[in-house]
């Protein structure tokens, strides 16, 4: 049946019937009209449909322009994705925002050739459910203005992150998927939504902590109380800031030993640790080898008196090398 409702090209479209002997199709009822608006061809294939056919059949009635590609927009919705892909009937239960539902661009609108095309029909169908909503599912606050409380995400924040984050648990297009070049369709669709409820397509500043420092003491009128108020804050900012610090740290080394260098400075705070006394012998018998004449001889090597180990007139390690492993080794033989 999709497939002769899809191939239908002329004004009297879908089910032909069969042919007869002279090639002729017979008298059977035809389906889904082209100029139909009633779409009650659909109720005829699943009488489910009814709900979605009858606010279809009043929102395209006062359209005049446009009419046919709203119509065909319709169609799609309604027929591929709401009757061949079995979503909810009932229009009460599939807007709810937590009804979970299939993507509509991956199931009937990634096949398109055209991104126009694509852009055409999300448009008219985001239309038509704003629509339904805004006529049947919503109600006055009491600022006067329109809300569908059980049908809102109740957040105005349509950024790529939340939205990515959102379609992450329905197994949707990923975050990435959104801001690649393909996701235009995405990032556009998501513009709408941001336009249709005043929100944002950026992801909002967190307020700075010193801000809102400011308001909670700004809201408590006596002094004494304020200033106590005060020195707590500021106390706990430092916390959190030497606990941030601390969380950069990965690698947090204590030192145990009980023999340290004498404090160079009696005035000072800061303790100097010998810190290559725990070499291993293999360690340290490695670089002695390493700078050793033998060792040197057999690669060909030479030192000069900045420590430089040269192969020819190319310098092998750079300045310090040689110099800087005699003093690692005489550290170590000290505290041995």
């Amino acid at each position: 049946m999709y497939g002769l409702i899809k191939n239908a090209k002329s004004k009297n479209t879908g089910f032909k019937g069969r042919r007869n002997k002279n090639g002729r199709r017979k008298g059977i009822p035809k389906l889904g009209q082209k100029t139909d608006v009633t779409l009650s061809w659909m109720t005829e294939i699943n009488p489910d449909l009814e709900q979605w056919r009858s606010l279809a059949e009043e929102w395209l009635k006062p359209i005049k322009r446009g009419k046919c590609s709203a119509l065909n927009a319709v169609k799609k919705f309604l027929y591929d994705y709401i009757h061949e892909k079995n979503t909810s009937k009932i229009p009460a239960q599939f807007l709810r925002r937590d009804y979970i539902i299939e993507s509509f661009y991956h199931t009937c609108l990634s096949q398109l050739k055209t991104s126009h095309d694509v852009k055409r029909i999300l448009r008219y169908v985001n239309n038509f459910l704003n629509w339904v909503l805004d006529n049947y599912f919503s109600v006055e606050n009491d600022d006067g203005i329109k809300v569908v409380p059980k049908y809102e995400r109740g957040s105005k924040d349509f950024s790529i992150p939340t939205i990515g984050r959102l379609l992450a648990k329905v197994k949707g297009p990923s975050e990435q998927t959104i801001r690649n070049k393909e996701g235009a369709d995405y990032r556009a669709l998501m513009q709408c939504w941001a336009s249709y409820v005043d929100g944002v397509t950026k992801k909002p500043k967190a307020k700075q902590e010193s801000a809102i420092s400011e308001e909670i003491l700004e809201g408590i009128t006596d002094p004494t109380i304020r200033a106590l108020v005060g020195v707590v804050l500021a106390e706990n900012r430092k916390l959190k800031g030497e606990n941030s610090l601390l969380k950069r740290q990965t690698t947090i080394t204590i030192d145990m030993r009980t023999h340290t260098r004498p404090i160079l400075n009696s005035s000072a705070n800061v303790e100097i640790l010998p810190l290559m006394s725990n070499l291993l012998p293999s360690e340290i018998t490695a670089l002695q080898h390493a700078i050793s004449d033998e060792f040197l001889k057999e690669q060909g090597w030479t030192t000069d008196g900045q420590g430089r180990i040269k192969y020819k007139e190319h310098s092998i390690y750079k300045a310090g090398y040689v110099t800087a492993i005699k003093k690692v080794l005489s550290t170590c033989l000290e505290d041995k």
